[in-house]
């Protein structure tokens, strides 16, 4: 792989300067990695094993899917070839050198090649964004795991600090698709556990939500075995007694009291 030139003009790029520090992470790693027509294959799961070969098993892809959508539009686009994703870097040969004469993947279709000057500079040009699969399927999952986090908040006792909440929400569990249900599903078996203790065990306050996400806490293993209530005794049911039942009942009344006095009498 060849080296790369970074230039000092890059510490007053406006565009870099927006991006969170991962995202910058990522666009320099990036750099290292596309080949000398500034061209990469741009599947989340491959940019993270190709840029973070010590963090795969660490860093969430959803992370990296949000670090590279940052970079989109005005330093890297995307684009798709035959089902698969490819990113490109828009300036590459601005700031790098071109060694081979044929890139590693495909065109980017109806793109228009930059014009080149004098000086063999390449010039900018307007070149469309190409919107990939994965950035609607981030939409979709965003807007499903705006509405668990909506739930979340409704069931976690604690109330404060929910924009907080929030941001970390979808830091932590906005992308992956099936961690909020297992997240609230969590909430509700520890509320359910909490109450389900005898009266005087020592059960440590909820904290604040953020804490709880930022903390993964939904993955807290919950000690002991909940305690099962004991189910309330059911009122006894009266009985309703027919009336020759209770003429019956009477006249045996009548005979044991007349057999009672009588004994008494001889007595």
């Amino acid at each position: 792989m060849p080296n790369r030139i970074i230039k000092e003009s890059a510490l007053d790029s406006e565009d870099l300067d927006r991006l969170s520090n991962g995202a910058e992470r990522l666009f320099w790693r990036l750099v290292v990695v596309a080949d000398d027509f500034g061209r990469f294959e741009a599947s989340p799961q491959v940019v993270k094993a190709r840029c973070f070969p010590r963090k795969v098993d660490t860093l969430r892809t959803g992370q990296v899917q949000t670090w590279m959508n940052e970079l989109a539009p005005k330093l890297v686009r995307y684009y798709q070839v035959s089902g698969r994703n490819y990113g490109f870097f828009i300036n590459w040969l601005q700031h790098q050198q071109k060694r081979a004469s044929k890139s590693k993947f495909p065109e980017p279709p109806e793109v228009e090649q930059n014009p080149i000057d004098s000086n063999c500079n390449q010039l900018q040009s307007n070149v469309p964004v190409f919107e990939i699969e994965i950035e609607n399927r981030e939409r979709e999952s965003k807007q499903v795991s705006d509405l668990a986090f909506e739930a979340f908040w409704k069931l976690y006792p604690k109330k404060n600090g929910k924009k907080a909440a929030f941001a970390e929400w979808r830091k932590e569990i906005g992308l992956i698709k099936e961690l909020p249900d297992l997240v609230t599903a969590a909430l509700k078996r520890q509320i359910e556990w909490r109450a389900a203790q005898p009266p005087g065990k020592f059960i440590p306050e909820w904290k604040d939500p953020e804490r709880w996400i930022k903390g993964r806490r939904w993955e807290d293993e919950l000690s002991g075995r909940p305690m099962v209530p004991k189910p309330k005794p059911e009122p006894e049911k009266l009985v309703k007694t027919s009336d020759e039942e209770i003429a019956r009942g009477q006249k045996l009344l009548r005979a044991t009291v007349e057999e009672l006095s009588g004994k008494m009498t001889n007595w």
